[in-house]
This record gives structure tokens, sequence and C-alpha cells, in this order.
């Protein structure tokens, strides 16, 4: 019996034995059967492991590997294509992954993603800012995850491709193996029935904050996370922008990209950016979410490379005003403001030129007569536009403008035939008339003693012959021969036509007036017909010299002209004591006469009666003695 045990116990020992190696066989063989999974090349390390089988070479992989960057695909750079591939057999459906970035934020929605956070779960994809894994199951503290690209866990043999364990709490937390930021966990709809339906990302594809914008149009545009069906049709989101303290409604233009993915988008208005700093906050609304961003940036504006004003000629009679600009996206349009200093800016004027290029040779044209002929500093504002609120700006002065040259100069008459003491006026005629050269006429004559010329221009004629005036402007001479006549006479007057003189050598002065005045030869001839009666001087002086009647005539030197006085002599027979002689006057002549008369020397014809001077009847010494003291003086 003993022995009967004691085989019976060994039998049983065996049989236990038996059964825990057979037990421990079959769990040894399917460690060796998984083992040997992972060396047959099935393309990634350590398959088989939790019963995940993974080959890349066959589809889904082969088909991902074929894609437009699928030279990348299972490579040392491969993640995106890896995971792409896995999350296409979890959901059965077609997607893409261009980056773990791309991925958490655009593209995990198009086919069955339901949405992500932060909370780990089996069947999720862990998106690095620049690495994606899939997320194949989660034990405590422990998660067991597929990822390609990792070449420290594999070699080219495998696709770098690696099942592993890794620790929840630190490998989701930090930077990993250079992957980036860890952005979160994107839920697959195999493991996550009940996940956010919809959810809207919005992003405001205008510059960071600080950027410098070089273009012209600012965009802003979103999408839903999450499409429950995958024909959905998209509702538009609600867009508005407060640009620089203005708000702006922003109706969202409704697109489907490519991929399927609904996304809205839409420009800000370019007359709301400004050049320089811009401060824009986006608010969009969508199925109940609503998010918003503001961002200030810097808009660039056009510049003036250069700007220059050449002279005007006298063919263009106009300043012109030439500008160089650039921007970097294009110059719309340059706007000339002109005015002058002088009354303010009562005569502004615009000119605009347009451009459309990035560069351009722009000028403007700048008319005095347009400004009211106003002198002083002229000003010029060039705005240089890429829009109608993004320009550039420049005043210049332009206190040398209008400078047109004096090209020569001419006067109104090139001859004149004037009379002496006549006037005529002369006038300088400028080429060109507008010239802003000094305008000041210096005025000469060659013969002052023919014509002189005042320094207005006025020429008098001085005396007969011709002269030469001179007009002098700068370097340039005009000149006009100046012809002088004299004026001749057109008649004469005397101021008396008929005199009567009584006694011998009465006198009388006749005054003859030349008509006209200003008559250049005013010489008198005069003339009697009757010098026994009369005579006349060349100063009109009349003489009585006989009885009877003389016609005194006053001539024109030219003998033209004349007039006539008639001159009557009465001379009566008078006796007068005394004049021994009868020449009607005493004198010593009487006195001589009388005393030769009386010596008795001499025979004379005396006047008996006159020479009777005490008239006593005889002619004696007595009478001489009363001439002679007479003559003296002496009382008789």
């Amino acid at each position: 019996m003993k022995e009967l045990r004691k085989i019976l116990a060994i039998l049983m020992f065996c049989i236990v034995i038996f059964q825990i190696l057979t037990e421990n066989t079959m769990f040894k063989n399917n460690v060796i059967e998984a083992q040997a999974g992972w060396r047959e090349n099935n393309g990634i390390e350590h398959n088989g492991w939790w019963d995940i089988w993974i080959d890349i070479n066959s589809n889904p992989y082969t088909t991902y590997s074929n894609q437009s960057m699928g030279q990348y695909a299972y490579g040392e750079y491969g993640c995106a294509w890896f995971a792409s591939a896995r999350a296409c057999q979890i959901t059965n459906s077609w997607g893409e992954i261009h980056s773990g970035t791309s991925w958490f934020y655009n593209y995990y929605n198009q086919n069955g993603a339901v949405g992500r956070g932060q909370k780990i779960s089996s069947k999720a994809l862990a998106c690095w800012e620049n690495h994606v894994a899939v997320v194949e199951a989660v034990n405590g503290d422990t998660a067991i995850i597929s990822e390609g690209g990792q070449s420290y866990y594999s070699n080219y043999e495998h696709g770098f491709c690696v099942i592993r364990s890794v620790n929840i709490s630190t490998h989701f937390k930090y930077d990993v193996y250079g992957g980036g930021n860890f952005l979160g966990f994107v839920y697959l709809k195999e493991y996550n029935p009940n996940p956010q339906v919809d959810y809207m990302q919005l992003y405001v594809d205008a510059p960071m904050d600080g950027d410098v914008v070089k273009g012209k149009q600012l965009e802003v545009w979103g999408w839903s996370q999450y499409k429950k069906y995958q024909n959905d049709t998209f509702i538009g989101a609600n867009v508005t922008a407060n640009i620089n303290g203005k708000t702006y409604n922003l109706p969202p233009v409704e697109h489907l990209l490519e991929d399927k993915l609904p996304r809205f988008w839409t420009f800000l208005p370019e007359t709301a950016i400004k050049g320089g700093k811009n401060t824009i906050t986006v608010t969009a609304s969508y199925n109940g979410i609503t998010q918003s961003q503001t961002k200030t940036f810097t808009v660039t504006t056009p510049t003036i490379l250069s700007a220059k004003a050449p002279l005007a000629t006298s063919t263009n009679p106009y300043y012109t005003v030439i500008c160089d600009v650039s921007d970097d996206t294009e110059v719309a349009y340059v706007d000339f403001k002109i005015w002058t200093e002088a009354n303010g800016e009562d005569d502004v004027e615009w000119q605009k030129v347009k451009v459309n290029a990035k560069t351009g040779t722009v000028t403007g044209k700048i008319y005095k007569d347009k400004h009211k002929n106003e002198k002083g500093n002229y000003k010029v504002t060039v705005y240089v536009h890429r829009t109608e609120t993004i320009y550039y700006e420049k005043t210049y002065n332009l206190s040398s403008l209008f400078i047109f040259p004096l090209e020569n100069i001419s006067l109104n008459k090139t001859a004149m035939t004037i009379n002496t003491g006549k006037t005529e006026n002369l006038s300088v005629n400028y080429n060109p008339s507008y010239t802003t050269d000094n305008k000041a006429v210096t005025w000469s004559s060659n013969k002052p003693q023919i014509a002189t010329v005042s320094n207005t221009g006025q020429v008098i004629a001085k005396a007969k012959g011709t002269a030469i005036i001179t007009a002098k402007v700068g370097n340039y001479s005009a000149y006009c021969t100046v012809t002088v006549n004299d004026i001749i006479p057109t008649g004469i007057n005397l101021d008396k036509t008929n005199i009567t003189l009584t006694s011998k050598n009465e006198t009388a002065t006749l005054t003859a007036t030349i008509k006209p005045d200003n008559a250049k030869d005013k010489l008198i001839k005069w003339n009697t017909d009757n010098p026994a009666v009369a005579t006349v001087d060349g100063n009109g002086k009349v003489t009585a010299v006989g009885n009877g009647v003389a016609t005194i005539t006053a001539t024109t030197n030219s003998g033209a002209k004349s007039a006539k006085c008639i001159v009557t002599v009465d001379i009566q027979n008078k006796i007068i004591l005394g004049d021994v002689n009868n020449d009607g006057s005493i004198n010593i002549q009487d006195a001589v006469i009388l005393k030769k008369h009386l010596a008795g020397g001499l025979s004379l014809n005396i006047n008996k009666i006159a020479s009777d001077i005490n008239n006593d009847g005889k002619i004696d010494i007595s009478d001489a003695v009363i001439l002679l003291k007479h003559l003296a003086g002496i009382a008789v």
C-alpha cells in the first residue's frame, strides 16, 4: 500500500508537473511565436506585442507610401505616414497626417476622429509639435504606443517603426526625442463613442505680434474640427474684426478643401489696414463656440526713392516734379498735392498718376496759372499709395519753382517818326513771356540831342534827325530807329493890324505869334513896303519917317505864312521956337546954325519964325543966348 500510495503520489505529481509543464510550454510557445514574429521581417520592431500585428509591407501602409510625399514613408522621418496608415486601419477611413501639429489643429476631423483633449485614451493619436504616435493601449501608468520614424528603436529593415511601452506621466508631458512640445490627444471614433461633436479652431492669417506686413491683403480663416458625416454641409461662422478701433463684419466664404476639410475664410477690408502699426481683434462664432484673437502688426509702406524738379523750358511752360517710387507689392497710384505758401492753401491742386507696378517713375506737372500766379515758395506733397489707407507721403519745398530762362526780347516798334517836342512809348516783349528771369530794362539813346528815352520807355523828340533807342534786359538787346522832324508853322498872327504915328521918328512895336505854339522854326522876317513913310527892324519896331502909309509884313522863315499891319504916318507942320533947322527938335545943331547965321558968314535956310526965339521981330544975338541957355538947362 505504501508503495502504491507512493506510486500514486508520484503519478499525481507527474500529472501536475505535466500539466504545469504543458501549460508553461503553451505560454512559452506563444512567446516563442511572438518572438518569432519579431524576427519575421514584417516591417516593424516588437511586432505582435500585446497582440498588435502591423505589416508595413502591405496595405494600407504601401498605399500611403505611394502618395506624393511617400518617399519619406517608413523612413527615419516617416512618423506622419505611419500614423496615417494606422489611423486608417483603426477607423476604416482615409486621412493624411502631414505633421503632428497639422493633425492636431487641422486635419483630424476629416475621417473617423471625434475630438481632442489632454486625457489619454487607447486608440488615440498622440501629437507633438513635430511628431505623432498612436496610443494602442492604456494600462495604469503605462501606455503601449506604435510609431514610425524612430531610428533609435529600430532600423531601416523594420521601416524605423516600433511598438513600445512608455510611462504616461512622463512621456506625454515634455519634449520627447526632438518631437517638440506635446499638444494633446486626438480620439479615434472606434474607442470614443461620445466625442465632442463639433469644434471650431479660429486662425487669423494676419501677422504675428511684431511682424512686418509686406502684402496688401490679410486673410482670416478657420475650420470645423469634426464633421459627423462625410457629406455634412458647412455652416459659415459669424466673423467680426475690430481693426484699429473700428468694427467690421466679415462675411465668410464657405469652401471645401481637397481633403474635404470644411473651412471658412474672409479677407479683412483693405481700407481698414493702415501703414505702420495695426491692432486687430477677430472674433468668430460657430455652432455655439466663440473664439477671439488679438494681434498687433506693422504694415510696410511704399517709399519715394528720389524726387527732383528740373527746369521748365519755353516749350513746356510748367514745373515738373519727377519721383521714383517703390513698394514690396505694388504702387497703385501716386497723388501730387500742390500749393503755394502765399495766402495759405487757397490754391491747392491735386494730380493723380497711375503706376500699377512695384517700382515706377511718375511725373507731376505744375502750372503757375493754376495757382493764381501767386508768388512765393511752392510746396508739393507726394503720396505713394499701395491702397487707399496704406501709403507714404513726403512734402517738398520748391523755392526755385518756375525758373523759365529768358531767351530773347523785342520791342513793340522797331521804327518811328515823330515831330520835335512829341513823345512816343516803347515797350519790351519777353520771350518767353512767363520768364522768371529779371525783367528790368535799361533804356538808352545814341543821340540824346535828337531823342531821349525815359526809364519807362517814353521817347521824347528833341531835334530834327535820327536816333537809335536801345532796350537791354540781361544779355539781350532790342532796337528802335527814331526819326525826328521839325514842326512846320501853320500860321502867323500880329497883335496889331493898324497903327498911326503923328510925329517924325515916333515908334511902335509889333508882336508876331507863330502857330502852332510848338512849331520848331519860329524865326520871323519883317518888311516895309514904303520906307519913306515907316521903317521896321528885325524885332518888329516901326519908326515914322514921313507922312504917308506903309505896310509892315511879318513872314515865317520858310515864307509860307505872313501877316500884315498898316502904318499911317501923319506928321503935322508945327513951329517950335528954337527949331532953327525945322527938323522937329531943338538941339545943338540949331544953336550952331543960328550962330553962323548971325555971323553973316553963311546964308542958311532957317526957320525965321522959329529962330526969333524972344519973338521981338528980329533975329539977333539975344535969340542965340536964349537958345544956348535952353540947351544948357538954364531957365529962360
